[in-house]
């Protein structure tokens, strides 16, 4: 759920293409951005891009989020491959997939989610179909990473009931791998 949006350009976009009553909402656990407004024909759509005030302040804005990002995706494959390296076995829960192809992530990578629906599917070619996590109890992995934080305590409260507290596997959020 990274995104290069604030409220102030995503307001900003929406006005430009025409919508009006235009406001925002952060979700509880701040990372996620929720835009609304209603869509008017009669205004005018525009580019916002002959404001070069404008212009200059959103490619600052989006030069520190890439700067930003970097340093995440340099943290996560330094942290996840030595994991790899050790021999450990690594599961995504409820995501993961961009992650190992930004990261260039392979080896023992398995993926699980709760939802029935994508067990047995692959989203990305190249990568391990998706488990139901009840595959954990019989067949752990060294190390499952969450994917959303804003779930992660109904996640940890599904897999305790699943695997037991006491389980071999250590569970982790993936944003614990930013440095």
């Amino acid at each position: 759920h990274r995104n290069y949006f604030t409220p102030g350009n995503g307001i900003r976009l929406l006005r430009s293409q025409g919508f009006r009553d235009v406001g925002h909402r952060l979700t509880d656990s701040g990372n996620e951005l929720h835009l609304h407004g209603r869509f008017d024909p009669r205004r005018q759509i525009y580019l916002p891009n002959r404001d070069l005030d404008c212009v200059q302040s959103e490619r600052l804005i989006l030069l520190r989020f890439a700067k930003r990002l970097n340093r995440v995706l340099d943290d996560q494959k330094r942290i996840l491959g030595s994991f790899l390296e050790r021999g450990e076995s690594i599961g995504f829960y409820a995501g993961g997939f961009t992650t190992c192809m930004l990261l260039n992530i392979s080896g023992d990578i398995r993926f699980y989610d709760g939802d029935e629906m994508k067990h047995g599917k692959c989203w990305l070619t190249g990568l391990s179909p998706i488990l139901s996590p009840r595959c954990l109890k019989d067949d752990p992995v060294d190390r499952l990473v969450i994917c959303p934080d804003h779930h992660y305590r109904e996640i940890k409260g599904l897999l305790d009931g699943i695997i037991g507290r006491n389980s071999s596997t250590k569970i982790h959020l993936l944003s614990q791998f930013e440095v």
